[in-house]
């Protein structure tokens, strides 16, 4: 007890009139860990308030109200806080300091089970702060695996699309024609794709002929006709030959007949350049 009132005057001492002050608590019992409220009253002005310490004696300062004037007197709140049972005066200087009540008694912590009590500190250490990154990494993650899986998904689509590569025969060439036909009925090939797979299979039947077409240009391979193709189909391959640069090229877009009508005129070129490599062909 003399330790304690010892503290407590070195705190509360100064230009302080013992006979000023107040401190009142209204609760003589309450659970470590749990706030008491303390309420200070002195005679003066808010310029003599007392400072407000760490602790009192073994009770922590948990948290206090601003000082406020209420006529001669300035009033401040503290919350008083122990985190170990037991009985605790409040500080008596020279019986000046008068306190409601003058002890306060902390009890242990409940417990409904048989449990080992834990650090009661950790009852009131405040809620942490939450951790955001697991969370972000999860949705990172998340998003990652539905772009995998989007791209997944695209790439088997426009595989499915492709025309195959090499072409090995002439009923290859006629199953890959009517794909080609299909998808472009079915508005799944953008104009340039549909361009430059009908170019593709241009090439492919003059390389079942064994003419080697990859270093030729579209306009290199018009004249490897001449010598196969009659007047009226050399036309129409030439025909679609240009249809064909304007879609990959020059940004053209024709109707969906148009471009239906190009492809039918470039079947029945490589249905006759077929025939006349092999005159027992069917197909």
């Amino acid at each position: 007890m003399n330790r304690i009132l010892l503290v407590c005057f070195a705190l509360f001492t100064g230009t302080i009139s013992f006979a000023q002050i107040q401190m009142r608590s209204p609760q003589a019992m309450a659970y470590t860990g749990q706030p008491v409220p303390l309420r200070i009253s002195q005679k003066g002005t808010l310029a003599d308030s007392l400072p407000v310490p760490d602790s009192i004696g073994r009770l922590e300062v948990l948290r206090f109200e601003k000082a406020i004037q209420q006529g001669d007197s300035v009033i401040q709140e503290w919350l008083l806080i122990g985190y170990d049972s037991g009985s605790y005066a409040l500080p008596q200087i020279a019986g000046k300091i008068e306190s409601l009540p003058d002890s306060i008694l902390l009890l242990p912590m409940p417990q409904d089970s048989l449990a080992k009590y834990g650090d009661v500190k950790t009852y009131f250490a405040g809620k942490a702060s939450t951790n955001f990154w697991p969370y972000l990494w999860a949705a990172l993650g998340a998003l990652a695996s539905i772009a995998l899986l989007w791209w997944l998904l695209r790439r088997k689509r426009n595989k499915a699309l492709q025309i195959d590569n090499p072409i090995t025969g002439p009923k290859h060439w006629q199953e890959q024609m009517q794909k080609l036909q299909q998808n472009w009925q079915a508005g799944k090939l953008s104009a340039p794709v549909a361009a430059t797979q009908c170019m593709q299979l241009v090439r492919a039947m003059w390389q079942l002929k064994g003419i080697p077409t990859a270093a030729l240009t579209g306009e290199e391979l018009l004249p490897l006709a001449k010598s196969i193709l009659p007047a009226q189909q050399q036309t129409a391959l030439q025909e679609a030959v240009g249809v064909c640069y304007g879609m990959q090229f020059a940004r053209m877009h024709p109707a969906q007949e148009i471009f239906s009508q190009q492809l039918q005129q470039v079947a029945a070129v490589a249905a006759h350049t077929f025939q006349s490599s092999n005159p027992d062909a069917k197909s």
